[in-house]
C-alpha cells in the first residue's frame, strides 16, 4: 500500500492553547502537527482528539529570531473531523501545521528524523534526512525568520497560505531507501532558518501463507 497526502490545516491564536481543526480520512493514517510557538521554550504538549501526540524532536531557530519550532505525531488518529490542540504554560502566539498521511506502517514512526539550522545569507535551503525502510516519504516543518517560504526542487509545499512557516514533503517514495534532500525558498536572505525532518515508512501488508493438504489448500 502506497503512502498518499491526505489532508492539511493550519492556525494562530494567541494564548496559552492553539486550536486547529483537522479532519483524517482513510486507513493506516498518521497525523504530523508542527507547531510554532516564541522565543522561550514553553510549549508543552499537543493533542489530537484528546488523545496526546508523541514529540519527533524540537529546535530553536539561531540568533535573529529565536523562536522555537516541534514536531508531533500519532499514528491511527480518529478519523472524521478533529482538532489538533497545542498547550502551553504561558500565553505566546503559536501557530500549527497539521499534515495526515494513509498508507503508512503503524509501529515504528518516524523511521527517522534530524533537526537542522542556519544563521542567515540565504533565499534557499534544504534538509536532508536517511531514510531505514523502502519507499518511505520525506516530511519537514521548517521557518524562515522573517519571510515567506516556499517549494523548492523535489518538493511540495502542504500548508494553505504565505507564512513564515510551512510544512512539506516530498510526494514521492525514496528508492531505494537512503537519503533524501527537501528545498525551500525564500525572498529574504537576512534572517536564520531551521526545521525539522522525517522519513515516514509505508504500511506493508502481512504475507498469506498457505498449506496444501491432499488436495485442500488452506489460507492464512
Amino acid at each position: 500500500m502506497a503512502i498518499a497526502f491526505d489532508a492539511q490545516s493550519t492556525t494562530s491564536q494567541t494564548g496559552t492553547t492553539t486550536t486547529d481543526a483537522h479532519t483524517c480520512t482513510g486507513s493506516n493514517l498518521i497525523l504530523f502537527a508542527g507547531v510554532q510557538g516564541g522565543t522561550t521554550d514553553i510549549v508543552t504538549g499537543v493533542t489530537y482528539s484528546g488523545v496526546a501526540m508523541t514529540q519527533i524532536a524540537k529546535v530553536q531557530l539561531p540568533s535573529a529570531d529565536n523562536r522555537w519550532l516541534y514536531l508531533y505525531y500519532l499514528v491511527n488518529p480518529a478519523t472524521g473531523a478533529n482538532n489538533i490542540v497545542a498547550t502551553s504554560s504561558g500565553s505566546q502566539t503559536v501557530r500549527v501545521c497539521g499534515a495526515s498521511y494513509t498508507g503508512v506502517k503503524q509501529t515504528g514512526q518516524p523511521d527517522a528524523s534530524t533537526t537542522a539550522t542556519q544563521t542567515a545569507g540565504a533565499t534557499t535551503w534544504s534538509m536532508s534526512v536517511t531514510s531505514v525502510a523502502d519507499n518511505c516519504w520525506s516530511l519537514a516543518f521548517m521557518r524562515q525568520g522573517d519571510g515567506t517560504v516556499g517549494a523548492g526542487s523535489a518538493t511540495t509545499m502542504r500548508t494553505v497560505g504565505s507564512n513564515f512557516s510551512a510544512m512539506f514533503d516530498s510526494n514521492a517514495v525514496i528508492h531505494p531507501a537512503g537519503s533524501s534532500t527537501l528545498n525551500f525558498t525564500t525572498g529574504n536572505n537576512i534572517n536564520p532558518w531551521a526545521g525539522i525532518i522525517a522519513s515516514i515508512a509505508p504500511f506493508i501488508a502481512a504475507a498469506s501463507s498457505f498449506s496444501i493438504f491432499g488436495d485442500q489448500q488452506l489460507v492464512s
